[in-house]
């Protein structure tokens, strides 16, 4: 359990781009793993 798959690793990613305020960027991030 030490290593996060790439995709929760986006995920995690996406959170701190909302924390900050950059919707735009999470969009992104939000259509890549869901495909």
């Amino acid at each position: 359990m030490g290593e996060l798959a790439p995709s929760d690793r986006i995920a995690e990613q996406a959170v701190q781009l909302v924390q900050r305020g950059e919707g735009h960027t999470t969009r992104f991030y939000v259509v890549g793993p869901e495909g």
